[in-house]
């Protein structure tokens, strides 16, 4: 594994990239109730840090085949294409994107972030919590059934997030003479799918893609499958406790 660590180069303030398509960062977060003891589910969070496209997916242990498995769910809900991953320092991610760069049909940029330094990921970090922590909490899942269930809600949570919740980008910062930031500036709010149909770098089939799938969806119908599906979930969980 540390060959394929000093191969990806390290990318520092992933952030700078904000305004190119097909920009991604990505992280796992682990459900193990605060034991790392045994096997238990982990999550993926996927952002486009341009349009702020967010895809999640989980997979059931921290094994090779567990993040192969998230990584092409989460992948089959990009509907662009993706130029560069940029990620932590996760042995079994780094070794699935860079085994991957060796296929000559794949084509995008790898790096990662610097040990210990958050905020080369932030777009990801922030999006971890409010995009998986608030959504199912802290409990620990260990079983296939508790990672199908996160599966089934992560793609529903994701059309509600990504066609219908808008939300404002930050586009810049203004410090005073001492380096403190005084001043934040943030763009007007607007859904992903709307940042993503108007981006001069999207493609026409892309944008085809999203305006039938956005045709073919009901907020009402996907917040009540939502509930549906964390009241099962919270079932699970107490029968797991």
């Amino acid at each position: 594994m540390s060959d394929v660590i000093k191969q990806v180069p390290i990318q520092a303030h992933f952030g700078q990239f904000a305004d190119r398509l097909g920009y991604v960062a990505l992280d796992y977060v682990e459900h193990n109730g605060g034991n790392s003891s045994g096997r238990f589910v982990c999550s993926g969070c996927y952002v486009d840090i341009a349009t702020q496209w967010v895809v999640r997916a989980a997979g059931w242990g921290k094994n090779l085949a567990s993040v192969e498995s998230v990584h092409n769910e989460a992948l089959g809900r990009i509907h662009h294409h993706v130029r560069h991953f940029h990620t932590d320092n996760a042995p079994a991610t780094l070794r699935l994107l860079f085994e991957r760069l060796q296929e000559p049909q794949v084509q995008y940029d790898l790096t990662r972030s610097r040990p210990y330094q958050k905020n080369d990921n932030a777009h990801v970090e922030q999006k971890n919590g409010d995009k998986i922590r608030k959504l199912v909490g802290y409990w620990r899942l260990d079983t296939q059934a508790a990672c199908d269930l996160l599966n089934e809600l992560y793609r529903v949570e994701d059309l509600i997030g990504n066609y219908f919740v808008a939300s404002a980008k930050l586009t810049s910062k203004t410090y005073d003479n001492n380096g403190k930031l005084v001043r934040k500036q943030y763009d007007k709010p607007r859904t992903p799918y709307a940042r993503l149909l108007t981006h001069p770098q999207t493609s026409n089939k892309t944008k085809r893609l999203i305006i039938a799938e956005r045709q073919s969806l009901s907020l009402v119908a996907l917040r009540q499958r939502s509930d549906e599906l964390q009241a099962k979930l919270a079932e699970h969980f107490g029968q797991l406790r």
